[in-house]
């Protein structure tokens, strides 16, 4: 069996990697235009999902006012020093509360090491987070979000921080034509006595293309910088599909791309979109007949 230094060290460099919610690609919501008061009225277009996966870049805007969206996956790991991980569901909801501001709720991951030898080192769950994200829209066309979150440890004590950790994301995104070029500066502060590091950074560039049909493709590079300790780098590729403007799936493959990185990541997942739960979304709710019995007196 692998010896406990070399299992906590497997263990730290997994939280790390599950520090980052995998996001994807920006979101445009349509504008309704309007050609004078004896124009046919037009139903407002159904603003297409924005998930934050599969990447580790985190989308730019948010979820519609009174929308519920829920993103899950898993990931498979194999690091270089034989052992390997499973981590699902890799579930995070996000529910729109104003135009621009939603609320993130990320469910506890199972998270399972195995060693090449009979046995495991970690299967249990993780720690929850709870944050706000708000979109603002600045000039040139260039999405911002701030996305401040706090990391709870419910998780067992092989799978958790065992602290409250705040962090915080800066998230830029600029579209040009059929390219999307996105970056994100993460910070997590850890505060418990026996953290490997006080604080992360993680700093990602990634550039999105969108294909003819509902495909889109991605080029990503992802650091992680410890204030102690080495770097951990990866370049990763993935594919989104978007079957309907409320779904979508993908999938990705990350390299790690030096001795401190894991081998190779391999993740896919699926995301939906709920609604007309409340406010604004009630336009295009994923219920019409629900809308319709608002509406009435």
């Amino acid at each position: 069996m692998i010896a406990g230094k070399r299992a906590r060290i497997i263990v730290r460099l997994s939280l790390l990697l599950l520090s980052v919610q995998l996001p994807a690609h920006s979101q445009t919501t349509p504008g309704n235009t309007n050609s004078g008061a004896a124009a046919t009225p037009k139903a407002p277009a159904i603003p297409t999902i924005s998930t934050s996966r599969p990447s580790f870049t985190d989308t730019g805007t948010t979820v519609p006012q009174g929308s519920l969206q829920a993103e899950s996956g898993a990931t498979y790991t194999n690091n270089r020093d034989k052992t390997y991980s499973w981590t699902v569901p890799e579930t995070l909801l996000r529910l729109g509360l104003t135009d621009n501001t939603e609320f993130r709720f990320t469910v506890p991951d199972y998270t399972y090491i195995g060693d090449s030898q009979p046995g495991h080192i970690v299967s249990n769950f993780g720690d929850i987070s709870v944050g706000f994200s708000h979109h603002i829209a600045a000039p040139r066309k260039i999405d911002v979000a701030l996305v401040p979150m706090l990391n709870l440890p419910t998780g067992a004590i092989k799978a958790s921080s065992n602290s409250v950790d705040p962090q915080f994301r800066l998230v830029v995104v600029k579209p040009i034509g059929k390219w999307t070029i996105s970056s994100h500066l993460d910070t997590r502060w850890f505060t418990g006595h026996n953290a490997p590091e006080d604080v992360l950074f993680n700093i990602t560039s990634i550039t999105y293309y969108d294909f003819p049909g509902k495909w889109n493709g991605f080029l990503e590079y992802s650091g992680f910088i410890p204030t102690t300790g080495r770097t951990t780098q990866f370049l990763g590729v993935g594919a989104l599909f978007v079957p309907t403007p409320r779904q979508q799936f993908d999938a990705r493959i990350t390299a790690g791309l030096n001795n401190t990185s894991p081998d190779v990541l391999v993740g896919f997942g699926y995301s939906f979109r709920i609604d007309g739960l409340f406010g604004k979304s009630r336009d295009y709710a994923t219920f019409p007949k629900m809308r319709r019995r608002r509406s009435n007196p």
